[in-house]
């Protein structure tokens, strides 16, 4: 069944939040890259993004904020290696994320108490698939020969995606009802 009711058009204070929040991200992203090694900057910078995006989501409640969100991030942040790729190829990833991130989302309306589901599946798929991604684009031949490491990377950035969306369930449980939030959603 698909949630029809998330299919709206985007306001301007809408784009400025997702804006916004991709900014933070380059921000926290350009002090991670040069904080941790590799290994680290890759998670770190993932369960920021993945945090970051679900709470975009939250905040809009609107179709199309992910694939928005992931592709100026994209765009915004070329030249920063934190999952593996730059320019171009940074850009297809995250972008297929995005619309990956949306047909969950667009597809699967649960929500169990106060934890959404399909934004939790969603961004867990979709952070997945980044290695996946990432190994097709960069070598196809060497993803097929590495199959073993490929899938250890999916588990953990799936895991990653996991523990954002959930950071971003706890942030917004205690900013939902604050005086910004719903000047901000009712225009109240």
């Amino acid at each position: 069944m698909i949630a029809k009711e998330v299919i709206k058009r985007f306001r301007l204070k809408d784009l400025g939040v997702i804006v916004l929040l991709a900014l933070i991200w380059l921000g926290l992203d350009t002090v991670i890259i040069y904080s941790f090694n590799a290994q680290n900057s890759y998670i770190f910078s993932l369960v920021i993004g993945t945090l970051l995006m679900s709470l975009a989501v939250q905040l809009t409640k609107r179709f199309g904020t992910a694939l928005l969100f992931y592709g100026i991030s994209a765009l915004l942040m070329q030249s920063i290696n934190d999952i593996g790729t730059t320019g171009l190829n940074k850009f297809i990833i995250l972008v297929f994320t995005g619309l990956l991130f949306e047909i969950v989302f667009l597809m699967l309306k649960l929500e169990v108490k106060d934890i959404q589901l399909d934004i939790l599946i969603g961004t867990a798929i979709s952070t997945a698939t980044i290695p996946l991604t990432t190994g097709i684009l960069l070598s196809f031949n060497v993803a097929q020969n590495m199959v073993n490491s490929l899938l250890n990377m999916m588990l953990l950035s799936f895991f990653i995606g996991i523990v954002g969306a959930v950071l971003s369930f706890m942030v917004w449980y205690h900013f939902r009802k604050t005086k910004f939030v719903l000047k901000f959603e009712y225009g109240i």
